[in-house]
């Protein structure tokens, strides 16, 4: 539904709202300027003079921007202190208000003309005035509510970014990647069967209608796949019991009426794997995690370099990457294959990127299979960055690195057929959860 107000302010700002079936979006000055919140009246992102805010459900808040910086296009962020949070919070609530206000005096005859009947503009109006109940208080005390059900969410792949993460597990198995510092504030750790359907019924409760927002489920943390078998399929069921996945194989004319009977759904559940993981699970493992609806494993490859993989202390090699992508393709799961660019400086360049192209040109991979690459953050609390300086490595320059990656691509874009996944790039430096 779209409704068209005007402000009557010293503006005289025109106003487009769009009411969909999870979300609302206020957009002014010709959709220069854009506030988005869910269907419980949370903010999802505001978009406002070139600049996107994001809150997190731990009560973070980022802004990023572009800028043109020696004729390069950048993208900037960084995260926001308390006293522009406040700016922030009031501007956007004071914009809601002015909305809600002008559409409450918007008269029987324009809505007509609009041809919106009156019990949903009534309805729009009750979700704005949701919206204004949040308070910076209500949002912190969402905050502690959301961390009493939840370890920290590190990361996410991108498309994953609107996931709902359920987390059967609590950090990572291994941990000692000299890259990773995701999970090095929680011990490794799986929920009982019990333990985990209380998270489950936790979570409804806590995000209520907003889960309309949410498109797949994300069995967390690290890697949930590694849990004996008997108890991950324990978790599966507990999913599938307590949220709607929509059914495989539906006509479209049948899945949308499903959908429509279903408002809250999910299309199937996704998680991440190690490549050693492929030594626990059988492919026929692997299809009974399938015909409970897990859809995708995304696999952190970094790269095909086994003496790099050895450098960074990340346990498997080539040989067990291919493995396990053989095990999980032969089970009609999809994967998602993140490789890390830039990492190991320019000691590891030439053979990063030929060892890389020529792992992933003898994968067994399709359209429906996802290839990211990642541009190595370093920081400074690392394993790698000591490592890396005792051994004096190089690290490569924006520039480099662009380049490395650039040449990545355009190998794998010349192989037939062509290509042999869909290829992205990934920056974990966007992430919100």
């Amino acid at each position: 539904m779209r409704l068209d107000v005007t402000l009557n302010n010293f503006r005289n700002q025109r106003v487009i709202i769009h009411a969909k079936h999870d979300s609302i979006s206020i957009c002014l000055n010709h959709f220069n300027n854009s506030l988005n919140f869910d269907r419980e009246g949370r903010i999802i992102s505001v978009f406002l003079n070139g600049h996107t805010f994001q809150r997190s459900e731990d009560n973070r808040y980022l802004v990023k921007w572009k800028t043109d910086k020696l004729g390069s296009p950048l993208t900037m962020r960084r995260s926001l202190e308390p006293k522009e949070i406040q700016e922030f919070f009031t501007n956007a609530r004071e914009t809601v208000r002015e909305v809600l206000e002008a559409l409450q005096l918007q008269k029987m005859k324009a809505l007509i003309e609009q041809h919106i009947p009156v019990s949903e503009a009534k309805a729009v109006q009750e979700w704005m005035q949701r919206i204004l109940t949040y308070t910076l208080d209500r949002y912190a005390e969402r905050a502690r509510e959301f961390l009493q059900i939840y370890k920290p969410i590190s990361i996410l792949p991108p498309d994953q970014y609107r996931s709902l993460v359920v987390q059967g597990t609590e950090g990572c198995h291994y941990n000692q990647c000299s890259f990773c510092t995701f999970y090095k504030d929680r011990e490794f750790r799986i929920k009982t069967p019990a333990e985990f359907r209380k998270h489950l019924k936790d979570i409804r409760k806590y995000y209520g209608e907003s889960l309309r927002l949410r498109r797949t489920i994300f069995l967390g943390d690290a890697n949930a796949i590694v849990t004996p078998q008997k108890t991950l399929l324990k978790f599966l069921d507990a999913i599938n019991e307590e949220f709607d996945i929509t059914p495989p194989g539906m006509e479209k004319e049948d899945r949308t009426l499903w959908k429509k009977a279903h408002p809250i759904h999910f299309n199937g559940i996704v998680s991440f794997m190690d490549c050693f993981t492929s030594k626990q699970k059988t492919v026929d493992e692997f299809k009974e995690m399938a015909a409970r609806n897990l859809k995708r494993v995304y696999i952190g490859v970094e790269t095909g370099s086994d003496p790099l993989l050895a450098f960074l202390n990340k346990p498997g090699r080539s040989e067990e990457i291919c493995e396990a992508v053989d095990h999980v393709k032969k089970a009609d799961l999809s994967v998602g294959l993140i490789i890390m660019v830039g990492i190991g400086g320019m000691k590891f360049n030439a053979e990063h990127i030929e060892k890389t192209v020529k792992l992933l040109r003898s994968l067994p991979l399709s359209e429906h299979d996802l290839i990211y690459f990642s541009e190595f953050v370093q920081l400074p609390e690392m394993p790698y960055t000591h490592k890396a300086l005792e051994e004096r490595i190089r690290p490569l320059s924006p520039t480099q690195i662009k380049t490395q990656m650039t040449l990545m691509r355009q190998q794998l874009r010349a192989t037939y057929p062509v290509p042999p996944a869909k290829l992205s790039v990934y920056d974990v430096r966007d992430f919100m959860y």
